[in-house]
C-alpha cells in the first residue's frame, strides 16, 4: 500500500515538474511579448525571446540588473520604476504605458502589465512583468487623430451642407453649413425626427416623409438618390423649408457599405434649383471621395 502511495506521489511530482518546464519553455520562446520575472527589488531573474527582440539585450547582459535601465532618464529621475513596483506590491497588479529605452538608446512606446507574486502568507516573492511594443499602434492612432482633425476642419469650412450617417442610419456628421441650411443642429435634427410637428415631410407639408423613401435610408441600403425634394419643419422654420437632398452610399476600400453621405440644399423659389447647380455638386463629390478614403482607412 505504501509503495503504491509513494509511486503515485512520485508520478504527480514528475507531472508537475514537466508542466512547469513546458510552461517555462513556452514563455521563453514567445517573441511578441517581453515576459520577465523580477525579484522583490526589481532585478531581472528571467529573460525570453520577446524581451531580447523588443529591448535588444541578451540574457547574459541583463539578468541581475534592475528594470530601471529600461526607463528614460526623466522617469528614473522621478523614481518612476520604484514607484511602479511599490504600487504593484500594494495593489497586486498594475498597468502602465509610456516610453521605454532599448539597449541601443532608441525609444519605443510600451504597454506594460506587472503582477505581484506572493506566498500563501502574503509575503512578496517578486513580480511578473509583461511588456508589449505598441509604437506602431500609437503612431497609427496619432495619424488617425490628425486626419480626423483635418477632416473636421474641412467639414467646418465647406459651404455645402454635409450629412453623414452610419450603417444604422444614425447621424455621425452634420456640419455647420448643414445646420445653417436646415436651421437646426444635429441634436435638434435627431430630436425633431421624433416629434409630430417638427420633422421631415413630403412637399405638401402634411404627409410625413416615408422612411422607406428617405434618401438617408436608401443610401444605407446602397442606393443613390438625386435632388429628392422634402419639406423640413423645425423651430427656425415652423412652416417648413424646402430642401433637396442628394445622397450616396458611403463605402470602404473593400466596397462594403458603411453608411450614407450627402448634402442638403435649401430652396426658397428665388434661388436656382439644385438641379441647375450640377457643377457645384461635382465639386462636392470630390470632397466626399477624399472623405471615403479616410473613413475606409479607419476600418
Amino acid at each position: 500500500m505504501n509503495n503504491h502511495v509513494e509511486s503515485t506521489a512520485v508520478r504527480l511530482k514528475d507531472t508537475r515538474e514537466m508542466s512547469s518546464l513546458d510552461a517555462a519553455q513556452a514563455i521563453e520562446n514567445i517573441k511578441d511579448y517581453a515576459i520577465l520575472m523580477l525579484d522583490p527589488t526589481g532585478k531581472v531573474l528571467t529573460w525570453n525571446e520577446g524581451a531580447k527582440r523588443i529591448k535588444g539585450y541578451k540574457a547574459s547582459e541583463i539578468v541581475g540588473k534592475n528594470i530601471s535601465v529600461f526607463y528614460t532618464a526623466e522617469d528614473q529621475a522621478r523614481h518612476h520604476p520604484e514607484e511602479i513596483l511599490k504600487r504593484t506590491a500594494k495593489e497586486g497588479r498594475l498597468e502602465d504605458e509610456g516610453w521605454r529605452v532599448r539597449k541601443n538608446g532608441s525609444r519605443f512606446w510600451a504597454d506594460v502589465i506587472i503582477t505581484a507574486l506572493k506566498n500563501k502568507n502574503g509575503k512578496l516573492r517578486g513580480y511578473i512583468k509583461v511588456t508589449r511594443d505598441v509604437t506602431e499602434i500609437k503612431k497609427a492612432q496619432k495619424d488617425l487623430q490628425e486626419k480626423t482633425k483635418l477632416l473636421d476642419m474641412v467639414m467646418k469650412n465647406m459651404n455645402e451642407g454635409v450629412v453623414v450617417t452610419d450603417e444604422e442610419g444614425q447621424i455621425l456628421i452634420f456640419n455647420p453649413a448643414a445646420e445653417k441650411i436646415s436651421g437646426g443642429s444635429v441634436e435638434k435634427v435627431k430630436a425633431g425626427l421624433r416629434l409630430k410637428h417638427i420633422g421631415v415631410f413630403l412637399p405638401d407639408g402634411v404627409t410625413p416623409f416615408p422612411e422607406s423613401d428617405n434618401p438617408r435610408r436608401k443610401a444605407v441600403e446602397g442606393e443613390e438618390t438625386n435632388n429628392v425634394e422634402m419639406l423640413v419643419k423645425n423651430e427656425k422654420h415652423p412652416d417648413g423649408l424646402s430642401l433637396f437632398a442628394s445622397v450616396r452610399p458611403l463605402q470602404d476600400e473593400k466596397g462594403n457599405n458603411r453608411g450614407g453621405r450627402g448634402h442638403p440644399q435649401g430652396y426658397d423659389g428665388d434661388q436656382k434649383s439644385p438641379k441647375e447647380t450640377s457643377g457645384k455638386n461635382r465639386t462636392f463629390e470630390l470632397h466626399f471621395k477624399k472623405y471615403e478614403r479616410w473613413r475606409g482607412g479607419r476600418g
